[in-house]
């Protein structure tokens, strides 16, 4: 349940700052002295805080309270002051050599030569970012692993040891998920715990020149089980396309699709992730006997959720598979249907749906105010590079041009870096553009250690902990354009925010969502608590029209104006600035609750 909190919590925030909706028609919420009229009263009691998740992958959901922390006003961080004690941005201390300034500077101009250069690559990468998503035991895992040895992206070498490692685990049937479940937990329990990212090459050149040039699939298989849905959220970045896995078997479709099951959850979110195509393998159909009917009637029940329920507007495509058919018998890759009966040989492959999907990747992600690159950051790990200490980093280029040997500043830690290496697509590369997923490896940037905070001497862990998944690195030139940071500010186009307006998707939740309860928010892939200080309308989505302003409880399915606070300063865009950074996902009890865009930033 969302943690009820009494609006006093509250008292450095009035409501001023808060209400300029003026151009939704909303008017102000009355400030409330206690209970909403015609519910309980919720009193608040004192309780243990639970702790913040480590980015580590940690999934679980910390104990719901019944208070919630009261956000101060952030203060700039100084490179003494600790992390812990406050999610903000710093100051520097001091100026580093006027040489150094000057090239820090210069490099956060992209010459018009480097910037034509990076809009070629957007252009010509082949590359296409799919997220796979379905119930637990969906066969997820299975399908990529078996495409992945189809494809010749694994070895037969390595598609032998994970059969003999399967059959050590009484788990043959397996075999083809080992090759992407590669923990040793996720084999013994056989469902996937974390966000897996796997790399595939396709080309059927079979199928003739258009289909010839190899395409690189960069996969990231989620999560089927409930609990590990915060992993998958705040690991999803960009996705081109989706993939939702479906068992036909009897009874296990009806089950996914139910309120303990996770297909509805899945497609929501696949919404908020700005999914526009969704493959939908319809796994398992063997076990049908390849029953036409049973496939029609899947088609026919998830289109109606797709279309009417979570209201879906772009392009779906089903597909008749199996995971574990033998060749001839799986529709996985062209030609592999010729044993299976007329229907499914009508059907195009999975293979080669994928192969066609068209990449969403725009040059305007690199012109203009987002030549200085954004980087988003996913985990961190100490490494060594040429024999130095570095931190390996996993990020996704949101916005922007990325070179070698660029100095970035981490936010919000403040600690500085030199890129020494740059890895897309596991190739090194000498740049990065706007929808590249790549590792980073930072060393210490010891040109500047009067600039920010210095961590070439600070332990390994202490500097990996101070780095949480969803924070960010910008170009060391832009703080020194800009200036001191703190809330409020705008750098490179992103603000540290504690307060913003959002259009929110109340989904089902048995008692909706009131003013002052507090939830589990995901802001871009950074993990916070968020009051709801006012719902500010609930309007008709088709028309845009507001149909109550000031609502204190709204209920499933209702659209919503309204503007939440976080406990902690974050690090935001709006959604029509960064689909990335602008979404927020509300969850309570291990259940999304809300889908929603930040509309607008509110700070002073």
């Amino acid at each position: 349940m969302p943690r009820y909190i009494s609006h006093n919590n509250y008292s450095d925030y009035s409501d001023d700052g808060y209400d300029d909706y003026d151009d939704y028609d909303c008017g102000r919420l009355k400030k409330s002295g206690g209970a909403v009229e015609g519910r309980p009263a919720w009193q608040s009691k004192k309780s243990s805080t639970g702790s913040t998740p480590s980015n580590t992958g940690s999934t679980t959901c910390s104990t719901p309270k019944t208070t919630f922390e009261t956000v101060s006003t952030p203060t700039p961080i100084t490179p003494s002051t600790s992390l812990s004690s406050v999610a903000n941005i710093g100051t520097m201390k001091a100026t580093p050599s006027q040489q150094h300034i000057a090239k820090f500077i210069a490099d956060v101009e992209r010459s018009e030569e480097v910037i034509k250069g990076a809009a070629g690559l957007i252009k010509s990468r082949n590359t296409i970012n799919v997220l796979v998503v379905g119930h637990v035991d969906a066969g997820k895992s299975t399908i990529f692993g078996h495409l992945a040895v189809l494809s010749g992206s694994v070895s037969m070498r390595e598609r032998t040891r994970t059969q003999a490692l399967a059959d050590t685990y009484n788990k043959s049937t397996f075999s083809y998920a080992f090759l992407l479940d590669t923990n040793d937990e996720e084999r013994q329990r056989g469902v996937t715990m974390d966000v897996c990212n796997h790399t595939l090459t396709l080309a059927f050149p079979e199928l003739g020149d258009n289909y010839s040039v190899p395409h690189t699939v960069f996969l990231q298989d989620c999560p089927g089980h409930r609990d590990f849905v915060p992993s998958l959220i705040r690991a999803v970045s960009q996705p081109d396309a989706a993939v939702l896995v479906l068992d036909a078997s009897p009874k296990e479709f009806e089950k996914g699709l139910s309120d303990d099951g996770q297909t509805r959850e899945h497609l929501q979110l696949l919404m908020i992730f700005g999914v526009k195509h969704i493959m939908v393998a319809v796994n398992k159909l063997d076990r049908t006997d390849w029953n036409e009917g049973r496939f029609v009637e899947i088609v026919t029940v998830l289109t109606k959720v797709l279309r009417k329920d979570i209201q879906f507007g772009g392009e779906v495509t089903f597909i008749p598979v199996s995971g574990i058919g033998e060749d001839g018998s799986h529709n996985l890759t062209p030609g592999n249907a010729g044993c299976l009966p007329d229907w499914v040989r009508k059907h195009t492959s999975l293979g080669e749906e994928i192969y066609k999907t068209q990449s969403i990747r725009s040059t305007s992600q690199i012109k203009g105010e987002k030549t200085s690159p954004t980087i988003i950051l996913f985990d961190v790990t100490p490494d060594t590079y040429e024999g130095k200490k570095v931190f390996a980093a996993n990020c996704v280029v949101e916005s922007g041009i990325l070179q070698l040997s660029d100095s970035i500043v981490h936010l919000p830690s403040m600690y500085l870096f030199q890129i020494v290496s740059i890895m897309v697509d596991a190739v090194e590369a000498d740049k990065a553009v706007a929808y590249d997923t790549v590792t980073l490896y930072l060393a210490p940037d010891k040109r500047a250690t009067k600039l920010c905070n210095n961590c070439d001497k600070l332990d390994s862990s202490v500097v990996v902990k101070e780095m949480p998944q969803g924070s960010c690195f910008v170009l060391t030139g832009i703080l020194l354009q800009q200036g001191p940071v703190s809330k409020g500010v705008w750098i490179n186009n992103m603000i540290l925010a504690t307060t913003v307006k959002a259009l929110v998707l109340v989904l089902n939740t048995p008692r909706g969502i009131s003013v002052g309860d507090v939830y589990d928010c995901y802001v871009g892939s950074s993990r916070v608590e968020a009051r709801v200080h006012k719902i500010n309308a609930q309007i008709n989505p088709s028309t845009q029209e507001v149909i109550r302003k000031n609502p204190p409880l709204v209920g499933k399915s209702a659209y919503v104006r309204m503007t939440l606070i976080f406990n902690v300063a974050v690090i935001v865009k709006e959604f029509s600035k960064s689909k990335l950074m602008g979404r927020m996902i509300l969850r309570s009890d291990n259940r999304s609750v809300g889908l929603g865009k930040i509309e607008r930033i509110s700070e002073k």
